[in-house]
């Protein structure tokens, strides 16, 4: 029997390979697995360069700047907390002369600081300092805006002495400087000036 050209049967189509999806895969585990060291590196990095700029404020500024205050009479304890601005802790013990140690403080915060820092006195009262303070309150406030200062501080130093405590108030144009003391225990408290006089 005679047979014919063989007829080719129906086409077909494969399904298309999915190499390239395969590809993308690859080359999408390949770049997560490059960029792992590469973050490490900089998270490495920044801490080293902020562990540095640390070191950098401790060696440099801030231990010479605490020693420096630590030898300022009445002095007992200095903390300083870099920022924008610094802050200066300092825990005080009784002084004669609120005002000159104040002084002595910012001389030295000029010539190892800034000058900029924000100074935080801590002192040692009692109950009875901070009841005498508030009690004398309207007084400060009305020397200070009408700018009787004479008349501010004696009425202020016999009002407190009349209750029992020992005060001092001192002023120069920037502050008012104002101590209080009952027995071992002392309260200090500075009140700045307005630009022309005046209190807050």
């Amino acid at each position: 029997m005679h047979r014919g050209p063989a007829r080719a049967g129906p086409y077909r189509r494969r399904p298309p390979l999915k190499l390239a999806g395969r590809a993308e895969t690859e080359a999408g585990s390949v770049l997560r697995v490059r960029l792992v060291p590469v973050i490490l590196i900089a998270l490495v990095t920044l801490a080293v360069l902020i562990g540095g700029w640390q070191a950098y404020l401790r060696l440099d500024f801030v231990n010479p700047l605490q020693t420096t205050l630590a030898k300022i009479p009445g002095v007992q304890s200095v903390r300083v907390r870099p920022g924008t601005p610094a802050e200066v802790d300092i825990r005080l013990g009784w002084v004669p002369d609120l005002q000159t140690t104040y002084w002595r403080i910012e001389d030295v915060l000029g010539e190892a600081g800034s000058g900029n820092e924000r100074i935080v006195l801590a002192d040692h009262p009692n109950a009875r300092l901070m009841q005498v303070f508030e009690y004398l309150q309207p007084t400060l406030q009305e020397g200070l805006a009408k700018q009787n200062y004479r008349e501010m501080i004696a009425d202020v130093e016999h009002l407190a002495a009349a209750s029992g405590v020992k005060a001092r108030i001192t002023m120069d144009e920037h502050n008012v400087y104002i101590q209080l003391r009952d027995g071992s225990y002392f309260f200090y408290h500075i009140v700045p000036l307005r630009a022309g006089g005046g209190g807050p």
